[in-house]
């Protein structure tokens, strides 16, 4: 391969890698808009990310001020631009039992592993506000 044909092969690949950044950006706002759209859902939420080889996992777990889960959302396909799905089969009624439970888990998929940080943060979220609230 001639020096001429590198420098295309080069160019072409900076070019897809530029593209593909450009096209991102409005998904990656419509995205957000839906994401602040699904956090006002509820009096608390939480959002967690979980990265694998596979692929990228969200979970979005919406919940009282008692911890029950009114709502668990993840991302419907293989990538983050397929947009949010209500998870009608979420096993857990509250962040606490799914804390919990997934923890004890030996094996966890990647969406269970954004549930368990999603619970966590919830947790963590809910027993800082119960500790700064005045009884």
């Amino acid at each position: 391969m001639g020096s001429q044909e590198l420098f295309i092969v080069a160019a072409a690949f900076i070019f897809m890698i530029f593209l593909n950044r450009m096209l991102a950006v409005p998904q990656q706002i419509r995205l957000n808009k839906e994401l602040i759209r699904l956090k006002k859902r509820g009096p608390v939420s939480s959002v967690a990310v979980e990265k694998s080889i596979t692929g990228t996992r969200i979970a979005v777990l919406i919940a009282d001020k008692d911890g029950r889960i009114l709502e668990a959302y993840h991302v419907q396909g293989r990538s983050i631009a397929s947009g949010y799905k209500l998870d009608k089969h979420f096993p857990y009624s509250d962040c606490y039992e799914a804390k919990r439970a997934l923890e004890g888990k030996k094996k966890a998929t990647t969406q269970e592993r954004a549930y368990l940080t999603a619970a966590n943060y919830l947790v963590d979220g809910l027993s800082k506000d119960s500790a700064c609230s005045p009884e």
